[in-house]
């Protein structure tokens, strides 16, 4: 598996204080461990520089650790929001030596796991879109979607369910984009389809 670039920058756009190792030196650290035999095949190697210069940069003092809210910062400039709880599983969850705190190896487990569970969810919402989109145009059509709904025992008019998506995503059909972000949107604020029946 190809895991993508966390943020799409070049590492070399990532200033930081702190010394950054050479790849070759990375790439010895890395092939120590079977979890981190695990990451050297799945990571490309400007990922792990850029993991490397993300970790650096949030690693304020240079003492080779990152704190829980040093932690939380990282995880944002990734594009991930997890709680204060969340971090803290996440770091129990790799804390090996129960410090506390993510050194270097510990962090780079945690930024490629939440890299994973994100590459997971855009396979799942590729996948629940493709549960809609029969003819595979890349968009879903009204009566695309009354034959799935029609499938749940919802028999819906095609009007109806052009209305449905014009309040959803503005227009009657769907593309991929507005699809994931009403996937990935926390649905509490998304109208639910029970209001609009």
């Amino acid at each position: 598996m190809q895991v993508p670039s966390p943020t799409g920058r070049p590492a070399s756009v990532l200033s930081s204080q702190c010394s950054t190792p050479t790849m070759e030196s990375e790439w010895k650290e890395l092939s120590s461990g079977q979890k981190l035999k695990r990451l050297r095949q799945e990571l490309a190697p400007h990922q792990i520089q850029e993991f490397r210069a993300t970790f650096n940069e949030f690693d304020k003092n240079c003492d080779g650790k990152v704190s829980l809210n040093e932690l939380q910062l990282a995880c944002k400039r990734l594009g991930q929001n997890p709680s204060m709880d969340e971090l803290r599983d996440m770091i129990a969850g790799v804390d090996e030596d129960n410090s506390g705190e993510v050194e270097w190896l510990e962090f780079l487990q945690l930024m490629y796991q939440q890299v994973s569970d994100t590459k997971e969810t855009d396979d799942e919402v590729r996948e629940a879109f493709k549960t809609f989109d029969n003819d595979g145009s890349g968009k879903v059509e009204a009566a695309e979607v009354q034959a799935v709904m029609a499938k749940f025992g919802e028999n819906l008019s095609v009007a109806h369910v052009e209305d449905m998506l014009k309040e959803m995503c503005s227009k009657n059909v769907m593309t991929w984009a507005d699809f994931y972000h009403l996937y990935t949107t926390d649905f509490s604020r998304a109208p639910s389809t029970a209001s609009m029946m």
